[in-house]
């Protein structure tokens, strides 16, 4: 993987915001950053006149274009549903963490809904004498 000055460049180069949501905005930048990468792994500092780079070919450069493809492949379910717990569950893939765990959580528990199997025969007795007492 290409060091994190190669990466903050490339960010620099090609990100923009989207919709006021950052992760439209990530996705976008993957996007964009995907087809960069397509056609040139090249990157030049941003003040000096030479090369972060070695060559057009750096290994470091393709290894990054190839794990972007990949968060991409991961990401079509973004595409293709509404679903927020699909969403949440292929970030937390591309990410490899549990930072999205809570919200799969919370989503899923929001999403479940409770069906009682008896309906109540009669008022509850404040007296006794019931089940309990």
């Amino acid at each position: 993987m290409p060091s994190g000055f190669v990466l903050t460049v490339l960010t620099d180069e090609k990100y923009s915001t989207y919709q006021q949501r950052e992760d439209q905005a990530f996705y976008n930048l993957l996007q964009v950053l995907k087809s960069r990468l397509d056609y040139n792994l090249v990157v030049q500092h941003p003040i000096l006149f030479e090369s972060l780079t070695v060559t057009n070919d750096d290994a470091c450069m393709r290894e990054l274009r190839e794990r972007i493809k990949w968060a991409l492949s991961e990401l079509e379910v973004l595409k293709t549903t509404d679903s927020k717990a699909k969403a949440l569950k292929a970030w937390k893939k591309v990410f490899n963490t549990d930072y999205f765990d809570d919200w799969i959580e919370e989503n899923n528990a929001n999403c479940s809904v409770v069906i009682a199997n008896e309906e109540p025969t009669g008022p509850v007795l404040k007296a006794g004498g019931g089940r309990f007492g």
